[in-house]
C-alpha cells in the first residue's frame, strides 16, 4: 500500500502558481505512472489496456497467469499494489519499495512518501478487516518514521529565492540558481498544462485558457485580493470503511472522483456563459494570454474528494457554494451502503456532500500560509457537518496580517465587547429561515448593500464591536437599518432599540449565553462579491 505524505505542504510551499500547478501533477503521476514504470523495469508483467478495460470488476490476475502484479486501487492520494502470492513475495515487495522511492528522489526530490506491506485477503468477507490492517500499519510507519527526501549538509549556502531550500541547481531559462525540487515543479508545469486543457478542452474551446500567473486571474488594479477555496469530502474514511469488497472500493472512488470531475465541469461551463454575457465586466479586468482569454479560476488539485483553486477574492465565496451546489445534486451513495451506514451511525446522507474553507487574501501573501488557513476554515466546517452529514463553508478575509491558526485570527479581530462577531459556519442552503444557511447570509449582505450608503455600513460595523449602551444608542438612531431589519423579519416588532438588538444578536445553540452576529460577515463579504452595488 503506497501512500503520499504532506501533500499540501508539497504543492504549496513555493509562492509560484506554475510550481504549485506542476507539483500538483507530480503528486497525481507517481502512483499509476510512477508504479507502472519501475515494474516494467523490474521486469514484471502487467495488465494491458485491453484486460483493465474488460475486467472492470474483479482481479485480472485470478484470469491470467501469466500476469505477476497488478495495480489494484489508485486514489485519494494512496495506491494498492497486488503481487502474486510466491515464497519470495515480501522480498519482491521490499525490493520495488526501494526501486519506486530512489526513482522518486530523482523525479520528484522534497516529496515525501510512505509504503506497508502486508497480506491482503480480497474476497468478500475478509476484504475490509484486512485492508484496514494494512492502512492501520502504514499509519504506523508515518508516526514513526520521517522520510529524508532533501540532500542535507551539501556544502552549498545559497538559499533558493522560491522555496527557501539550498540552490543546488540552476534554471536553464532564466539562468538563476534553484533547488532541485522547484526545478521538478517547473520542469512538469508544461506536461501539467497540456493535461488540464485536454481534461476540460470541450469547455475552454480555443477561445479560453486557464492562468498561468497569479497577475493574469483577473483581478482588478487597486483590488489585489485572491481567493483561494479548499474543498474536502465529508466522512468519506467512514463511508469507504463500508466497502466489503475490492469491487466496492473501486466503485465508490470512481464515483466520488465523477462527481467531483462533473461539478468543476459545471462551474466551468456556467462561468464561460457568464463572461460571454458580461456579467463580470464591472468588477474584474479579463486578460487575454497568446489570443486566449483567461478565465478568473485556476484549479490547482482536483483528485478524489480532495479540490483547491484559486480565483479573484471576489469570486471565492461564488464558486465555492456553486461548486458545493452542483456535486450536492449527486447521488453517492448506494441503499446498502446507506443501510450500513445507519447500522454503525444512526444517520447517513446518500447524496455527496463536502465543506469549504475560503481564505480571501492580498495576492502578495504567502501562499501556504494562506492554504493552511482554508485547511483550518474546511476543519471548522467539518465540526458543524458531522451532526447532519450537510455541505458547510466557513471563510475568512485577512488584509495583510499574519495569524497562525483561525482562533487566534477570531479572537484578534472578530470578537467585540458583547460577543463574537463572526457567525460562521455556514450550511450550504438556500432556505432563509435557518440563520446559519449561505441563503440567509446571503439575503442579509444584499438588504445591507442596497439599503445601507457605505459610510452607514462602515459605522454599522464598528458600533458592533463596542458595549450595548452605544450600540443600542447607535440602533435608536439608525430608522434605515429599522427597515432593512423589518424586511428580514416582518414579523419582528421594533419599537425600541433593545428588540432591534435582541434581533441583532443570536443565541448561539452550543454556548449558553454566547452573542453572535451575523451582520459583520454580511457587511465584510460585500465588496467580495462580484453582484455587489458597491465599488
Amino acid at each position: 500500500l503506497f501512500d503520499t505524505r504532506s501533500i499540501q505542504k508539497y504543492v504549496f510551499s513555493c509562492s509560484k502558481l506554475k510550481t504549485n500547478i506542476g507539483a500538483s501533477f507530480i503528486v497525481d503521476s507517481i502512483f499509476k505512472e510512477g508504479i507502472e514504470s519501475v515494474l516494467t523495469l523490474l521486469g514484471y508483467k502487467l495488465p494491458t489496456k485491453q484486460q483493465i478495460a474488460e475486467h472492470t470488476k474483479g482481479i485480472i490476475m485470478e484470469s491470467d497467469d501469466s500476469l505477476d502484479a497488478e495495480i489494484a486501487y489508485e486514489g485519494g492520494g494512496k495506491a494498492l499494489l497486488l503481487l502474486r502470492p510466491t515464497v519470495d513475495w515480501e522480498l519482491k515487495a521490499k525490493d520495488i519499495i526501494y526501486t519506486w522511492s530512489k526513482v522518486l528522489l530523482i523525479k520528484a526530490p522534497g516529496l515525501k512518501t510512505g509504503a506497508a506491506i502486508g497480506e491482503i485477503d480480497v474476497s468478500e468477507k475478509a476484504f475490509a478487516q484486512s485492508y484496514q490492517q494494512l492502512i492501520t500499519k502504514l499509519k504506523q510507519y508515518q508516526n514513526s518514521i520521517i522520510p529524508q527526501v532533501d540532500l542535507p549538509s551539501s556544502g552549498l549556502t545559497l538559499d533558493c529565492d522560491i522555496s527557501g531550500k539550498v540552490a543546488d541547481t540552476v534554471d536553464p531559462k532564466t539562468n538563476r540558481y534553484i533547488s532541485k525540487e522547484v526545478k521538478a515543479k517547473i520542469d512538469a508545469y508544461s506536461i501539467a498544462y497540456d493535461n488540464i486543457r485536454n481534461r476540460y478542452k470541450e469547455i475552454l474551446g480555443d477561445e479560453y485558457d486557464f492562468a498561468s500567473d497569479l497577475e493574469d486571474l483577473g483581478y482588478k488594479s487597486g483590488e489585489s485580493y485572491i481567493s483561494i477555496v479548499h474543498v474536502d469530502g465529508n466522512n468519506m474514511g467512514s463511508k469507504f470503511a463500508q466497502c466489503n469488497t475490492l469491487e466496492e472500493y473501486r466503485e465508490l472512488s470512481a464515483k466520488v472522483a465523477s462527481i467531483i470531475d462533473d461539478g468543476f465541469r459545471k462551474l466551468l461551463s456556467k462561468l464561460i456563459v457568464d463572461v460571454k454575457a458580461g456579467k463580470y465586466n464591472n468588477c474584474l479586468s479579463l486578460k487575454k494570454v497568446s489570443g486566449r482569454k483567461i478565465l478568473p479560476i485556476r484549479p490547482i488539485i482536483i483528485g478524489g474528494d480532495d479540490v483547491t483553486f484559486i480565483c479573484p477574492g471576489r469570486l471565492g465565496l461564488t464558486f465555492a457554494k456553486e461548486f458545493i451546489e452542483n456535486i450536492g445534486s449527486y447521488t453517492l451513495l448506494t441503499d446498502e451502503l446507506a443501510a450500513k451506514l445507519i447500522a454503525k451511525y444512526g444517520k447517513a446522507n446518500k447524496q455527496m456532500t463536502c465543506c469549504a474553507g475560503v481564505a480571501i487574501v492580498p495576492a502578495k501573501y504567502p501562499f501556504f500560509r494562506a492554504y493552511k488557513l482554508t485547511e483550518q476554515l474546511c476543519s471548522v466546517a467539518k465540526k458543524s457537518s458531522r451532526g447532519d452529514d450537510a455541505s458547510w463553508l466557513d471563510f475568512a478575509i485577512l488584509h495583510g496580517e499574519v495569524y497562525p491558526t483561525v482562533g487566534q485570527l477570531r479572537a484578534n479581530q472578530y470578537r467585540g465587547v458583547e460577543g463574537k462577531l463572526h457567525f460562521g459556519p455556514y450550511r450550504v442552503a438556500e432556505d432563509t429561515t435557518d440563520k446559519r444557511t449561505t441563503g440567509a447570509l446571503w439575503q442579509v449582505y444584499r438588504l445591507l448593500d442596497t439599503e445601507l450608503p457605505s459610510n452607514k455600513l462602515k459605522g454599522l460595523r464598528d458600533v458592533l464591536t463596542q458595549d450595548l449602551h452605544t450600540q443600542m444608542c447607535h440602533l435608536e438612531l439608525n430608522n434605515k437599518l429599522k427597515e432593512v431589519i423589518k424586511i428580514l423579519d416582518a414579523k419582528i416588532e421594533i419599537p425600541k432599540a433593545k428588540d432591534l438588538w435582541e434581533y441583532i444578536k443570536d443565541k448561539d445553540l452550543e454556548e449558553t449565553g454566547a452573542k453572535y452576529t451575523r451582520f459583520i460577515d454580511a457587511i465584510e463579504i460585500i465588496e467580495f462579491m462580484p453582484e455587489s452595488k458597491k465599488e
